[in-house]
């Protein structure tokens, strides 16, 4: 087993707001909340078609249910874009060697050691992974950023053993 895997970062926009939405499908008791709103959504749209007829503003919510359920229609994509612009950490490469002590960040304008006790979970997807920390702030990691396959299952592993 490698002792130590090393990777660099260059930030996306999109992996970001990819990453937001993951978070929010996985951690998030919200994501329910809009799946019941997107239902109650379409009862009441049956309910004014079945009462009122069929005029625009009884079929506009047959359009709005599935953006609810999917959360389309929330503006955190245009925060993330927003402060992603802002935030210089996202525009340098990001230099992070991981080990089972903890991991080294390193980028123009940060250099330091940190502990794995900071991150209290990880969610994955088929393109990111997402190491969380408190409530619900979470580090990203792309998977196209390791070197092979060998290294991310070797980071995976790492990530399982040492986050309980």
């Amino acid at each position: 087993m490698k002792t130590s895997i090393s990777i660099e970062i260059d930030h996306r926009v999109d992996e970001h707001i990819k990453a937001e939405r993951l978070r929010y499908s996985k951690c998030s008791h919200f994501a329910n909340v809009d799946r019941i709103v997107a239902v109650i959504l379409v009862l009441f749209g049956v309910f004014s078609v079945v009462t009122r007829g069929m005029r625009w503003w009884t079929l506009i919510w047959f359009v709005v249910a599935p953006l609810e359920y999917f959360n389309l229609l929330s503006i955190t994509p245009l925060v993330i874009r927003y402060r992603f612009k802002r935030t210089p950490k996202f525009h340098e490469r990001n230099e992070l060697t991981f080990s089972e002590d903890g991991f080294y960040f390193k980028t123009p304008s940060i250099d330091s050691n940190l502990k794995w006790d900071i991150y209290t979970g990880m969610v994955e997807d088929d393109d990111i992974i997402l190491l969380m920390y408190g409530g619900s702030s979470y580090s990203v990691i792309p998977k196209r950023v390791f070197k092979s396959e060998e290294d991310l299952k070797a980071f995976q592993t790492l990530v399982q053993r040492k986050i309980t």
